[in-house]
């Protein structure tokens, strides 16, 4: 009985310590090596999943442009996409630390586009951001404290004939194409 009595315990301090993590924002958590290491790899594994449905909708949209380049539909295409460290044009972020981080999140967007309507809509993120979405993680927790309100979205896309691009924070929502 005393073994089970101090196993609880164990399970119970674990518990306590993983609803307070959860009660952090992102700008509060700090991880170590291990858990941001633990946290790309499933992040990487949820997009190895996701690569078979976004390449058929990235065919979809592929579609709805007939083969003369002519708009016959407009089809939402997304041609890049990166998440981390980055200006407004999609570059690097220069004024973040010597560790930046910036992730292809092109699969990932692609996974997410509306066939049917031909849209990529992500809500904001609150407090959280993107980094609780399917394929992401929390790459804020790379970077010193005041280095993490540059995490941004950068996306280039083509609807019909057109490219355009899109870069928005990590917490703002993201809407594909994007209203006049």
């Amino acid at each position: 009985m005393k073994y089970f009595s101090s196993q609880c315990e164990s399970q119970k301090e674990k518990l306590e310590e993983i609803d307070s993590s959860l009660l952090m924002s992102p700008e509060d958590q700090v991880l170590d090596k291990d858990q941001r290491e633990t946290a790309r790899s499933e992040a990487l594994i949820q997009v190895k999943l996701m690569e078979k449905q976004a390449k058929h909708k990235h065919k979809i949209e592929l579609r709805k442009n007939n083969a003369e380049g002519e708009t016959t539909q407009q089809g939402l295409v997304i041609l890049q996409a990166y998440y981390g460290f980055l200006d407004e044009e999609g570059e690097e972020d220069t004024r973040a630390s010597a560790n930046t981080l910036i992730e292809d999140v092109t699969t990932q967007l692609r996974f997410w586009i509306n066939t049917q309507t031909s849209t990529l809509t992500i809500p904001s993120g609150g407090h959280s951001g993107k980094s609780q979405m399917l394929g992401f993680y929390n790459i804020a927790a790379f970077a010193e404290k005041g280095d993490r309100k540059s995490v941004k979205l950068y996306v280039k896309y083509k609807m019909g004939n057109n490219t355009y691009t899109k870069t928005v924070g990590d917490t703002e929502s993201l809407v594909l194409p994007c209203p006049d």
